[in-house]
């Protein structure tokens, strides 16, 4: 592992996960059923006098076990081992402490048990939950935690992902509000494979999943992994990964949205995009042991993205028909252990046409004077057409801008300027 992750990784061991408080728990009042008896009055009659009785009302309150029923309730509350005894009160299901996501998984099944389930809510409590496999959503079911105190902790690998799909057409679910712990074990985040839309219940082409204000803090594999070509339309908004062993997004599914997105210190690029015409803005990748960015499917564009101090290309282009605007590469190429001139800030692979970088930037700041490693600012590899570049690169070490052979200005529109 390089030094700096490893630094980091020494850095997050007094406390990885912060415990700031996040949304309001959705908690309601304790479901209770209430019995009542109603007045009663007794007349006894003796001699020479009459006397008359009254019991007064009375009302008994208990509480109702959780509800199982066949159409699906609104939410679920879900309380950890270690959540408030005052939450225990009023959940529908609490945990262990050992095996946490079957728990997680009967609430799951509770709001769409069936065919005939509409879905619902399941709402996770403050507190650790502790999985040892993965907790599995169904169609049209909601996971939401209570901000980064909800943690979602893997305490072992199974090679999956610690939030999954419950099969192949699983459709329309969100998470979101919550923190996921991989510790380190092999497993991914979050992992969504989908296949299938004969399933769906909309007749859509699209799983459409949406997933927000997440934490995913060291997973040995990927931070979230998307593939199957009907996990379509995903719409990923405010995460955060960090250190994970592998890519902090493997996106190899179509049509998705991602926004203020970052990773840190990921084991291979921050983002990988393989499927098309996906849209990324307002995202960062920093300190990644490979790209920062590597788009290696046609379509795809990418908007206000940066791509810091990452060890090779900040924006590596293996594919054509793509675009990037407002996009800046910062000091890449930057390896502490070993440090190398070898990776560029935007690179565009051979034979790659239609390629759009306009209002880009390519710099190295050196920082904290360790010298400038970022080799071009722009680097075309040859035979590349029709391509429009404008943009701004200083400080690299072998300048601003090379084309090669093939890679002629009467079929392109380049403006680079800078030192």
């Amino acid at each position: 592992m390089p030094n700096r992750r490893q630094f980091l990784r020494d850095l997050s061991a007094a406390g990885a996960v912060s415990a700031s408080v996040g949304p309001a728990v959705l908690a309601r009042p304790p479901k209770k059923t209430t019995t009542t008896t109603e007045p009663t009055t007794t007349t006894t009659t003796t001699a020479p006098a009459t006397t008359t009785s009254t019991t007064q009302a009375t009302t008994t309150t208990t509480t109702a076990p959780p509800p199982q029923s066949s159409g699906g309730d609104f939410d679920f509350l879900v309380a950890a081992a270690n959540a408030p005894q005052s939450m225990k009160d009023v959940a529908d299901y609490v945990c262990t402490g050992t095996n946490d996501q079957a728990t997680i998984n009967s609430a799951v099944q509770a709001a769409y048990p069936d065919a005939n389930g509409i879905g619902g809510v399941v709402q996770l409590s403050p507190g650790t939950f502790n999985c040892s496999g993965a907790v599995k959503l169904r169609r049209r079911t909601s996971l939401l935690g209570s901000g980064r105190a909800t943690v979602l902790g893997a305490t072992s690998g199974w090679g999956g992902g610690v939030i999954e799909p419950f099969d192949s057409g699983t459709d329309k679910v969100s998470v979101g509000f919550l923190a996921i712990d991989g510790n380190y074990q092999n497993v991914h985040g979050i992992h969504f494979n989908v296949s299938d839309n004969g399933s769906f219940d909309d007749g859509s082409p699209d799983a459409a999943n949406f997933f927000t204000d997440l934490y995913i803090y060291a997973p040995g594999l990927d931070g979230i992994r998307f593939e199957g070509p009907r996990m379509r339309a995903a719409n990923v908004s405010k995460v955060r990964v960090w250190n994970p062993g592998g890519y902090g997004y493997y996106l190899d599914s179509p049509d998705g949205f991602y926004t203020q997105c970052e990773v840190g210190s990921s084991g291979l690029a921050g983002f990988s995009l393989r499927s098309a015409n996906n849209r990324i803005t307002n995202s960062k990748a920093w300190y990644s042991d490979g790209n920062g960015f590597e788009i290696l499917s046609v379509r795809n564009q990418l908007a206000a993205c940066e791509s810091q101090d990452n060890e090779q290309h900040g924006f590596y282009i293996g594919a054509g028909q793509v675009s990037l605007s407002a996009c800046h590469a910062d000091s890449n190429s930057w390896n502490g252990a070993t440090p190398t001139s070898s990776y560029n800030g935007f690179h565009i692979k051979q034979w790659r046409n239609y390629v759009q970088l306009v209002g880009c930037q390519a710099y190295d700041k050196n920082e904290s004077a360790r010298g400038f490693w970022q080799q071009w600012g722009f680097f075309f590899e040859g035979d590349n057409s029709y391509c429009q570049v404008s943009g701004v690169a200083r400080d690299n070490t072998a300048g601003t801008l090379s084309l090669g052979p093939g890679t002629t200005a009467e079929e392109n529109s380049i403006d680079v300027i800078g030192a």
